[in-house]
């Protein structure tokens, strides 16, 4: 399998993933069309924005992507720290800990692919400290920045590597706890704020069911097109402002 030096701060959709996303949004589209200028000629106003849902779900992905990523370098953390009390080396710590990460997700993870390519470096007299500084730059992951700027630290002053890794491996390990304890915290306010971002539709769509002739003076009419854009401009944003205020990072 070849090494892939993946940049982790940034995500490109596949081809599956930008069909995928083309069929959503125009599915979207057209609801709202209907919902709220009973028109599917409005399809075509909204579909340029199509690059903005495209770049909003790729941004979705790269996220997702990095929480992995951390998660999986969590546990790498707590292997490679019993590698290193069982005597080995920090550079020879690696070997082990992938061949278990490998027993453990059969190459169905980020952080296999990261240990291949450091060890393949050390194969070919890289430095760890340069190895894991590439990693650290191209993750864009605070942990695992400052993992590699401890590594490095501790091998030009010449400390005690194996107690300075447990320490920043304890305190790490202590942040996924937190961060593992507002995540389920705020759970339950993200599926509100979900429900909610589809109240509108649902109600518009409910009145227009139940009573449809209420409905019938806001479309058809410059001024009924005026009020229901008003009031989907007024439903975007308080998506995206609820979307902003359940987004909690530590």
């Amino acid at each position: 399998m070849s090494d892939i030096r993946i940049d982790y701060k940034s995500y490109k959709l596949n081809v599956k993933e930008t069909i995928a996303c083309i069929i959503i949004y125009t599915f979207i589209i057209a609801v709202i069309s209907l919902l709220f200028y009973n028109s599917l000629f409005a399809v075509l106003a909204m579909y340029p924005f199509i690059f903005v849902f495209i770049k909003t779900a790729s941004d979705r992905l790269r996220k997702k992507r990095c929480r992995q990523l951390q998660i999986e370098f969590g546990e790498m953390l707590d292997m490679l720290s019993a590698s290193l009390s069982a005597g080995y080396s920090l550079e020879r710590a690696f070997m082990p800990v992938y061949e278990e990460v490998h027993g453990i997700y059969k190459g169905n993870s980020l952080i296999e692919n990261e240990l291949r390519i450091i060890n393949r470096g050390l194969q070919l007299n890289e430095s760890i400290e340069v190895l894991l500084n590439d990693f650290g730059e191209r993750s864009g992951i605070s942990d695992i920045r400052e993992f590699s700027q401890v590594v490095v630290v501790a091998k030009r002053t010449g400390g005690n590597i194996v107690k300075i890794i447990k320490k920043t491996t304890e305190h790490m390990r202590s942040r996924r706890e937190v961060e593992s304890e507002i995540a389920t915290m705020v759970a339950a306010k993200r599926m509100e704020q979900r429900i909610m971002s589809i109240m509108p539709c649902v109600i518009i769509a409910y009145m227009r069911l139940t009573n449809g002739a209420y409905m019938d003076c806001l479309y058809g009419n410059p001024a009924g097109i005026v009020v229901m854009s008003i009031c989907l401009i007024a439903a975007i944003l308080s998506i995206y402002w609820g979307r902003r205020i359940v987004e909690i990072e530590v």
